[in-house]
């Protein structure tokens, strides 16, 4: 779990956020919620079929780690792993081109949960992956 400190949405002061991942049922859902002590406010967020705020997902990185997905694999997979690359991420060609221009040792960045889904669909696909924590 990470925390961000936000300006509350019903009264303005100072509160702090906790944000949390959680891969279940082949998504990644973020997560968010806080309560004011000033004036009572709850507030949740959830992020389930969309990609939150480019600064959440820093926050999530920096406090919670950025992990590594690893595919060592050969040539006989390369079609299964543009596919699944395709499908998981949303990429066009061109970007899944570029990724695997390192063929020979496919590396991936993100938060846990993010690299962990992925793992979870090479593993779908038959194609081994190894997950670790970098940072």
């Amino acid at each position: 779990m990470a925390y961000l400190i936000e300006d509350c949405s019903n009264c303005g002061k100072k509160v702090s956020m906790s944000i949390a991942q959680t891969f279940w049922k082949g998504k990644v859902d973020t997560h968010a919620s806080y309560f004011c002590k000033e004036c009572g406010n709850l507030t949740e967020i959830n992020w389930i079929n969309e990609e939150p705020e480019d600064r959440i997902l820093e926050v999530l990185r920096e406090q919670d780690g950025l992990w590594n997905l690893q595919i060592r694999s050969q040539d006989k997979d390369r079609i299964l792993i543009m596919k699944t690359l395709k499908d998981e991420l949303n990429l066009g060609m061109d970007k899944i081109k570029e990724i695997i221009k390192n063929f020979d040792n496919l590396k991936l960045d993100g938060t846990k949960d993010e690299i962990e889904k992925m793992a979870y669909a090479f593993y779908k696909a038959g194609i081994t992956a190894y997950i670790e924590r970098i940072q």
